[in-house]
């Protein structure tokens, strides 16, 4: 079947190639996922009080923690979190960067922003929440050319570990 034939579906088939040729489509495919946070681990922290307020707190940490994607190409990572927080009475906000590995060595590196609560109850109990966003800045291996981001929300208690979950979109430019 040539492009000279006549016909609606032969002119359609050969004005499509010709578009491929010389419009070609992106491979860039768009995933939007979901995703858990558990295990963390403290490798550090350290505090400093403000006196402008008498329970104003500046506070740095790095974590590690395990990452569950729904996307099975992404799996299971750990992530190294580097958090900057500024709060007054348990409320505030926090800020910083992750580094996520892969098992096969790929890293996705990005950013996040968000608000940190903690309500203590009357008979003493607690829990601390956080939500906010994030966004990937680059990648290796597997990860490289990714872009796009999304929400999180999580919590932790003296009766519940740290938990994260959170939804997100991603592509990856020039692949």
């Amino acid at each position: 079947m040539g492009c000279a034939r006549s016909g609606r579906y032969t002119r359609f088939l050969c004005t499509a190639g010709a578009l491929a040729l010389i419009c070609p489509v992106s491979a860039a495919e768009r995933i939007e996922q979901t995703f858990v946070k558990e295990n963390f681990r403290v490798i550090t922290k350290s505090a400093v009080q403000i006196g402008d307020a008498p329970d104003h707190e500046l506070r740095q940490e790095v974590t590690l923690g395990d990452v569950t994607y729904s996307d099975t190409r992404f799996g299971t990572t750990q992530e190294l979190v580097y958090l900057t927080t500024d709060e007054v009475a348990g409320k505030g906000r926090h800020r910083g960067y992750f580094v996520g590995t892969h098992r096969d060595g790929s890293q996705c590196y990005g950013e996040f922003e968000g608000s940190t609560k903690l309500v203590t109850r009357p008979d003493g109990s607690w829990e601390a929440t956080w939500e906010g966003a994030h966004r990937y800045l680059s990648g290796t291996g597997k990860c490289k050319g990714i872009e796009g981001g999304g929400t999180y929300k999580g919590s932790v208690s003296p009766t519940r570990p740290a938990r994260e979950e959170g939804r997100e979109t991603i592509r990856f430019a020039g692949n």
